[in-house]
């Protein structure tokens, strides 16, 4: 499997052929937390072959996790994989047992990796992940969203007016704040 440079929004499912045991023994995630499922650096090098995959862009799922979901449920509903794009891939997704490794294009830095079939994993398949789709639903129905959307002053004196009462304002709590001090001081 060949990766691109400067590959987005691909996501790549590796079956882990290393026993429940073996991997485990060399991975122990913790309870909770956002990195759960990171891989250490070592390990990921140790699994793919290649030096340089940044972590944060790989998760190795432990798939006695998903029991009810399956794999290709975890891709469609945790990843928002398309399920049209999964279903060809869905049988052998969900037959899997022990470990899967994804590996988002996050994983290669925008670098050029040629990833061959190794002891420790087997292709499955690769995915495209949905952006985020920045194009907006048109403009925004709320009046207050509108440019201008208070009507403007007609007359000079209209355009003041706040001006003078802000000025008021300030006039009276400057005052009050003089008048406090002063008697402090006295």
């Amino acid at each position: 499997m060949r990766v691109e440079p400067h590959e987005r929004g691909r996501l790549h499912v590796f079956a882990v052929n290393l026993s429940a045991s073996d991997l485990s023994a060399r991975f122990s995630p913790p309870e909770t937390g956002a990195d759960r499922l990171q891989p250490p650096a070592d390990l990921l090098e140790d699994l793919t072959g290649a030096t340089g995959l940044d972590p944060k862009g790989a998760e190795l799922v432990p798939l006695s996790d998903l029991v009810g979901l399956g794999l290709s449920g975890y891709l469609t509903e945790g990843l928002d994989i398309p399920a049209d794009a999964v279903a060809p891939a869905k049988r052998r997704l969900d037959a899997l047992e022990g470990y899967a490794l994804l590996l988002g294009s996050r994983a290669f830095q925008g670098k050029a990796f040629a990833l061959g079939e190794t002891a420790s994993l087997t292709h499955i398949a690769s995915f495209d992940q949905p952006g985020t789709d920045w194009s907006g639903a048109g403009p925004i129905p709320s009046q207050a969203a509108k440019l201008h959307s208070r009507p403007l002053p007609t007359s000079r004196a209209e355009r003041y007016r706040s001006q003078r009462v802000g000025a008021a304002i300030f006039a009276v709590v400057m005052l009050a704040l003089v008048a406090l001090v002063w008697v402090l001081i006295t």
